[in-house]
């Protein structure tokens, strides 16, 4: 036996064993109180020990059993039973447990995508200035039964272990900052099956299809190969390794560029194409700031606009702050200054922007400067000047940080979508496409696959339901848009897709359309009708054939509702002969059928509509759901 020391020293070691196990064991992110989970079976996973046993109390009634892999995971199957709830969900690794309560069952939907998904119900700020009547939405947005979860923006070279985020009980204060889109559509689901519904939000505005793509679905594109190398290349580089090559990044264009000569006065917003400036590289711009004496020795805050794409700051010479990697370019900053460095009287404000290419400046008016408590009133700096330093051509080249880029190939996968592998969600709803504009060709590839890249991650015909991007006038090129859309209805040959026009709920002037509920509605139809079997409208009219007759073109439709009936004068056609030259045409709508001519073609063999960035688009079905954007020519 062993002596009396020992024996304590033993169990210390056991006691402490313990306790590590206990700390070590969890379920992922994706799982806390006020979830909903799947009715009938779920997929419940997590982390612990390697080799260790996992008991789960069922919802369903029973115990599931799971053991720890080598790589400290496990996953289970449990029964949930049929619901509501609430009700508790409980998980046991050795002398740890992990509780879950007012868990509801029901139907858990994911939204992704870009701002069009991200954009909230609320006005919280900057560009997400809320939806129609968000006041009215948000007032009455107390629903029990629905549970919201966002995931944190993350970017990760590998897929990620996992997804920080919290579930929370629909209510005003808590759907004001929920995606809009996901919202109106899980409440049209709650209020129509009337099951309770959980969203799962893992959306980042002004994001490419490609970065939500796994480097395994992305495979078959040689494009993308390069990029996915070199993140592979960075994946176990440290914070500080990669800090450690921006600095000396900094420090060599630092060297490039002295002196304070040859400033220019300047206005902002001050964007370089639009200045007449064609340029890629380091421009400097400066004001003259006169600090109160009421201000000396407090500590101050500095909001700029956006600036594109990078920026180094100084006030009085100290820098103040900068976002030196290249993924800000549509942020605006606030910059915190300490007290200890604010000193009374003239001093100059000059700030370094890095363009690498595209547009470059600064892309608004608005520098404040101001204290940061609560009181007094802040400055608007005026009177800027600017000048061009070293060229691109000049500089080396940017230190590619593929670790902080949204933009890059797999990385939001990796760190939005992967860590939430094996949830067992009821299907997806998706609103992006904007960035992927003139690339129409790819994406007519690369959204497909991306879907089918989900589906055979998640292990399930993921049913997948999509916007179609809304009229907005980007003014780069008339034809792009209509493209993209046209690119993005390639995903319809997927079973199980199904896709929201919005050529009637755009806004020219805004690119985040304020009609989220429309959005949401349709996407709620396209579930309901295709994965919840209910008799219900969800596609609008679809082009099936057009025929030459007589001068003028008799374009075919088909929709559960039909053309919306009558002698109805509609907007959006354009015709075309053997020319090629398409003209706007007048447009009647005849029972399923719409009879299209113009005076300036009198020998029509192809017919569009809906065929521009912003054109305005009336033809609905009986239902109100807006007809699907084409080209098309006429039998011969």
């Amino acid at each position: 036996m062993l002596p009396v020391r020992s024996r304590v020293l033993a169990f210390l070691v056991l006691v402490a064993a313990a306790h590590a196990q206990a700390k070590a064991f969890r379920l992922a992110g994706i799982f806390g109180d006020h979830m909903v989970l799947p009715a009938g079976h779920a997929n419940v996973f997590g982390f612990g020990p390697p080799g260790a046993a996992v008991t789960l109390t069922q919802p369903g009634g029973g115990d599931a059993k799971a053991t720890i892999g080598a790589d400290g995971r496990f996953r289970c199957q449990v029964a949930t039973g049929k619901g509501p709830g609430p009700c508790e969900l409980k998980a046991r690794c050795g002398d740890a447990e992990v509780v879950l309560r007012d868990v509801l069952i029901g139907e858990v939907w994911l939204g992704s995508g870009q701002s069009n998904m991200e954009m909230p119900v609320g006005d919280i700020g900057w560009w997400k200035t809320g939806v129609l009547n968000w006041q009215q939405e948000t007032a009455a947005a107390t629903f029990p039964q629905i549970r919201l979860f966002t995931v944190a923006n993350a970017i990760a070279a590998a897929p990620a272990a996992d997804v920080t985020g919290t579930w929370s009980i629909c209510s005003p204060d808590t759907v004001k900052g929920f995606s809009a889109s996901a919202y109106f559509f899980g409440r049209e689901l709650h209020q129509r099956l009337q099951v309770p519904v959980g969203l799962v939000a893992s959306s980042w505005g002004g994001t490419v299809c490609e970065a939500w793509t796994s480097s395994a679905g992305l495979r078959t594109f040689p494009e993308f190969q390069g990029a996915l190398k070199e993140l592979a290349a960075r994946a176990n580089e440290t914070p500080q390794s990669r800090e450690e090559r921006l600095a000396a990044y900094w420090q060599q264009v630092a060297s490039k560029d002295v002196g304070d000569d040859g400033f220019e006065p300047c206005t902002l917003p001050h964007l370089w194409s639009k200045a007449g400036v064609d340029f890629d590289g380091i421009a400097f711009y400066r004001c003259e700031v006169d600090i109160p004496a009421a201000w000396a020795g407090t500590d101050l805050v500095l909001e700029l606009p956006p600036i594109d794409d990078m920026d180094t700051v100084w006030l009085g010479g100290k820098k103040v702050g900068g976002r030196e990697q290249g993924t800000a370019w549509a942020e605006p900053r606030v910059y915190p200054i300490p007290g200890h460095n604010v000193t009374a009287g003239k001093t100059t404000l000059k700030i370094r922007v890095l363009d690498t290419g595209g547009e470059g400046g600064i892309n608004g008016e608005g520098v404040l400067l101001r204290p940061a408590v609560a009181w007094g009133e802040g400055r608007l700096l005026k009177g800027f000047s600017w000048r061009r330093g070293a060229a691109l051509r000049d500089l080396p080249a940017f230190p590619s940080d593929q670790m902080g880029n949204p933009n890059v190939a797999s990385v939001l996968w990796n760190g939005m979508i992967a860590p939430l592998v094996p949830f067992s969600f009821a299907g997806a709803i998706w609103y992006q496409g904007e960035s992927n504009r003139g690339r129409h060709e790819q994406y007519a590839k690369l959204f497909p696959a991306m879907i089918q890249d989900w589906r055979r991650a998640f292990g399930t015909p993921l049913p997948f339901y999509f916007v179609q991007i809304a009229p907005f006038h980007y003014g780069d090129g008339a034809l792009e848009t209509p493209l993209v859309r046209n690119a993005q209805a390639a995903a319809l040959s997927l079973p199980q897709t199904g896709m929201v026009v919005t050529m009637d709920i755009g806004d020219p002037k805004d690119i985040h359309p304020r009609d989220k509920q429309s959005v949401g509605k349709r996407l709620a139809l396209q579930a309901l009708a295709k994965t919840y079997g209910k008799d219900v409208a969800c596609d609008g009219p679809v082009c099936t054939g057009v025929v030459a007759e007589g001068g003028v073109l008799k374009v075919q439709f088909a929709s559960k509702g039909g053309p919306k009936a009558g002698e109805q004068v509609l907007q959006g056609f354009e015709i075309a002969g053997d020319d090629g030259v398409f003209v706007p045409a007048s447009a009647i709508g005849n029972g399923n059928e719409v009879v299209v001519r113009s005076a300036k073609v009198t020998a029509p063999i192809q017919v569009r509509y809906g065929w521009h960035e912003d054109a305005p688009a009336t033809l609905v079905d009986a239902a109100g759901l807006p007809a699907v954007p084409f080209v098309r020519t006429a039998n011969r």
